[in-house]
């Protein structure tokens, strides 16, 4: 099991920061340039598709459900046939329920396939990450259909932020091993396109912004910022019903309101760059 000794090492050896406290505003510049490299070289190409899926499963009551769907496709599909990529998506939703025994990984997508009573070789068909992008897009795809069925008095970025979160609770103690696998070279154009994505969801059903003027880009950099942020906090985070996450999170509300009030984009652009990387690599679990 990955500890969290492990994952700072992992960052202190990668890019040489300090350890982070996502309440603290001390940032380094050396981290900045590092992750900006990083998104530069492998882009925000889009390669994802809707499929719907309708296997059942007992993943709490915040996971997958009769009739769900969920966005999860990437390019290493191409080279397989339909009939596969569906048992890959059924073998992936199984798989999540023996996240929190198994962890992220191969034994989980094993006991995933046993429970549809297929050959646990034919896991093979799925990585670890595939596991992880699959829970992640499962939960932007379940928080869009939610913010579009809300009215618009009822919508905030708060809300949305907080709805996204209370999908990793069921899963919270194992979650840090998601963070870090996220952090493999191979993994981090997947990782930035999910990001990306709640950003779009939270900006355009949550706060209603259709806006396509260079502000585009400073607003979902700051939601970016806010959710990862917040996202770290929580998996550190001991306080009875992950109260501290949540005050945690109208802090950083008020800083993106009047950052967005007074035109100081340059703030959240720092955070984003600083705390996705850190999101992405899996520090400052809970232990």
């Amino acid at each position: 099991m990955l500890t969290r000794a492990t994952a700072v090492n992992r960052l202190s050896k990668c890019c040489g920061l300090p350890k982070f406290q996502p309440w603290s505003r001390e940032f380094s510049k050396r981290a900045v340039f590092k992750y900006q490299r990083i998104a530069a070289v492998n882009g925000f190409s889009r390669c994802y598709s809707t499929e719907q899926q309708n296997q059942s499963s007992d993943f709490g009551s915040s996971g997958p459900q009769d009739g769900s769907s969920s966005n999860y496709t990437n390019t290493s599909d191409k080279g397989i046939t339909e009939e596969e990529f569906q048992i890959k998506l059924q073998i992936l939703k199984a798989s999540l329920n023996h996240v929190n025994t198994k962890g992220w990984s191969i034994d989980a997508l094993k006991a995933g396939a046993s429970d549809l009573s297929l050959s646990e070789s034919i896991a093979s068909l799925c990585t670890a990450y595939d596991l992880v992008e699959y829970f992640q897009r499962y939960s932007n795809h379940e928080l869009d259909n939610y913010l579009r069925g809300l009215e618009k008095k009822d919508k905030s970025l708060y809300s949305s932020v907080e709805n996204r979160l209370k999908f990793v609770v069921p899963v919270i103690d194992r979650y840090h091993e998601a963070m870090a696998i996220s952090l493999e070279p191979v993994n981090v154009p997947r990782s930035l396109q999910v990001l990306r994505d709640l950003a779009d969801i939270i900006c355009i059903h949550g706060l209603g912004d259709t806006s396509t003027d260079l502000r585009w880009y400073t607003k979902r950099t700051g939601i970016v910022s806010l959710y990862v942020a917040t996202e770290c906090c929580m998996v550190q985070d001991k306080s009875e019903g992950f109260q501290e996450t949540w005050n945690f999170l109208q802090r950083r509300v008020k800083d993106y309101e009047f950052c967005e009030r007074f035109g100081a984009s340059a703030l959240p652009a720092v955070e984003a760059s600083v705390t996705t990387l850190l999101n992405i690599i899996g520090m400052n679990r809970k232990r």
